[in-house]
């Protein structure tokens, strides 16, 4: 069980209202230094004396009680502006990394070479630097003093150099301060549970000639053969048979002392082309923490082994590809294949001890939840690895990481895609203020509505949508989020009709209560009559009205009209954007919560769009709080923004 930490959450629509708060801050900024320029023009006394007596935008309110010029009330006043550029810089840089691939990047990334222009006219040098690193990522440079380095750094020696196969093209140097590559880095493998097509010894034997000084653990059934055995650099850890593979690894990352760890899961050789020593460089020169590698399986299908997930709203979402590049690497969330990792940066996450399959794919989850450590591949090396198609497709394998995450539905980036019940992915059916309530929780009401509007059509029994059930159908073609009922209105004269149906939904496991209340009468029609209908925790309330919009439809030769509901279309009012419009009144296609979740006395309170209320449970992805209250694509769940 996660037990949810407070973070730095990198929730998309926050992060935009942050950063256009951020933008105006910058304006206020400008006008700050404009006004503060003109004040100071204007308050020149009679012997040269200046009172500031206020700065705005954060600075130091100060009275002068000495003379001052107007030169030196220049450079105060520019100092303090300074000050507030170079930390709203700082705070757009960082939005700027966790809006990675989001729709405004480019703009911000705009924004800050304007910011830099300004810096170099005003000559800040440290604010111009500090955009020019982010912005350009100069290369590393190459260390030539005494000071030891985890490896040899490599020089691109021409486009032209490594023709025609382009083997080589980077050639690592031969400096004389590099670290001895076994004080630098472990290589961990587990073949517990890989069946006989994986030539292990082959493996052992390759690494062995191309790193024969690394120290390399590796758990496996095996006896090595002399020619390895004579090799003290591995140690094969046949006692781990029977733990999980997430116990597995963690208990061989628990062996690694050096600063690197290579994880070398599901490979199927081992050779040059994993270019050990340029992943050292790269998590050693780079900001990183994490650098991954391409992959390719034995049929020859080659991938970059970078993916992007979305967890949001109960639905974990991967996509293949990157929207960010540092030199030769790509940013990632998510890395497939092998990877290097700082060794303690990787124990600092939870390995959870019933996972047999996709560990990683957890760990990488809490790294981006944390949001602390960096994630690149850099697909120039490349690993050989089996083919996971047969695991991906099984449900079951990712069981634990639902359970552990709160997943209803997972979307794989190669098209599969997984539902989970509540009971597989823990989640239970909660109405909890601030949070939404569960996807497997919604479709329970989706379905006994579907279920209900069918009964009704196949009975001739006239039943529309009303309230809050019509208003999710119309905005967002299901449930809202954040429902805590249903609302069905019956016609009245069907009431007999309808009553007769109780066995039918007991049949299905509904409670089925008979309210009556039916009187007399309107337009000399019987009106009233209330049923509900119970299902795993929720109502349907319907209520018996004496004319309704389908019936006059119908009588004129018409079609009532319907909405589409969960894939299913079903009757409502005939024009049920007027009705939505005319029952709640402004601002309908804003979001608001339930009135019974607002502690309102009734649903006739106002339609009130202020805000989502505060999560309890901050940076989990069913709060409603890192939704804006406007739009509907931003729960269709599988968005990568």
């Amino acid at each position: 069980m996660i037990y949810w930490r407070v973070t730095r959450i990198r929730l998309r629509m926050f992060q935009v209202c942050i950063l256009l708060t951020l933008f105006i801050s910058m304006m206020g900024i400008f006008r700050a230094l404009n006004t503060q320029i003109t004040l100071i023009d204007d308050s020149i006394e009679d012997q040269g004396q200046l009172h500031v007596h206020v700065i705005r935008s954060g600075a130091a309110v100060k009275d002068c009680a000495e003379p001052q010029t107007q030169e030196e009330a220049r450079i105060e006043v520019g100092h303090a502006a300074a000050e507030q550029l170079h930390s709203v810089t700082q705070e757009l840089i960082e939005i700027k990394r966790l809006l990675r691939g989001a729709a405004p990047i480019h703009r911000l990334e705009a924004a800050l070479y304007r910011v830099n222009r300004i810096a170099e006219e005003l000559r800040i040098g440290d604010l111009s630097s500090l955009i020019q690193t982010e912005l350009e990522h100069p290369t590393p440079s190459v260390k030539t003093s005494p000071e030891k380095v985890d490896v040899c750094p490599d020089t691109f020696k021409g486009s032209t150099y490594g023709y025609p196969f382009f083997y080589t093209g980077w050639v690592r140097t031969n400096c004389t301060n590099a670290k001895p590559l076994e004080s630098v880095v472990t290589i961990i493998m587990n073949f517990m549970y890989e069946d006989n097509n994986v030539n292990v010894v082959s493996i052992l034997r390759n690494i062995s000639r191309l790193y024969p000084t690394v120290e390399v653990h590796v758990a496996a059934d095996l006896k090595l053969p002399k020619d390895l055995a004579g090799n003290g650099n591995f140690t094969v850890h046949g006692d781990l048979a029977g733990e999980t593979n997430a116990e597995i690894w963690y208990k061989l990352l628990l062996k690694v002392k050096t600063p690197y760890v290579l994880v070398t899961r599901g490979i199927t050789r081992f050779t040059w082309d994993a270019q050990l020593e340029q992943m050292i460089h790269s998590v050693s020169s780079f900001p990183v923490d994490f650098v991954g590698s391409a992959f390719r399986t034995n049929d020859g299908r080659w991938n970059m082994g970078c993916q992007q997930s979305l967890l949001r709203n109960f639905t974990l979402s991967y996509r293949d590809g990157y929207d960010a590049s540092i030199h030769e690497c790509i940013y990632c969330d998510s890395l497939r294949g092998p990877f290097l990792a700082r060794t303690s940066v990787l124990k600092h996450y939870k390995f959870p001890s019933n996972y047999r399959h996709f560990v990683f794919e957890d760990v990488f989850l809490q790294v981006k939840e944390l949001g602390k450590h960096h994630v690149v591949s850099c697909p120039d090396s490349m690993f050989f690895v089996k083919d996971y198609d047969a695991l991906l497709r099984e449900k079951i394998n990712f069981v634990p990481i639902a359970s552990t995450w709160g997943i209803n539905r997972l979307h794989l980036a190669e098209g599969i895609e997984h539902v989970f019940s509540c009971s597989e992915a823990n989640t239970p059916c909660r109405k909890v203020k601030g949070v939404a309530v569960s996807p497997c929780c919604l479709q329970t009401l989706a379905d006994a509505v579907k279920f209900l509007m069918r009964t009704c059509e196949e009975e001739h029994i006239y039943c529309e949508l009303q309230e809050g059930t019509m208003l999710g159908a119309v905005k967002l073609g299901k449930v809202l989020p954040w429902e805590r009922d249903a609302d069905i209105t019956f016609l009245s004269g069907n009431y007999s009709a309808f009553k007769e149906l109780r066995p039918k939904f007991e049949h299905e496991g509904y409670k089925f209560v008979d309210l009556g209340q039916q009187w007399c009468c309107v337009d000399n029609r019987t009106a009233g009559g209330k049923f509900q209908i119970g299902v795993e925790g929720w109502t349907i309330e319907m209520y018996g009205q004496h004319l309704m919009d389908s019936e006059m439809m119908v009588e004129r030769g018409q079609q009532p009209t319907k909405v589409l509901f969960d894939g299913m279309w079903v009757n409502v009012p005939t024009n049920p954007g007027l009705f939505a419009r005319n029952r709640y009144g402004h601002e309908i296609y804003k979001h608001a919560q339930h009135w019974m979740t607002l502690g309102y006395e009734s649903g006739w309170a106002k339609y009130d769009t202020s805000g989502f209320s505060p999560c309890p449970q901050t940076g989990h992805h069913g709060c409603l709080d890192q939704y804006s209250t406007d739009g509907n694509l931003q729960f269709e769940g599988r968005e990568l923004l």
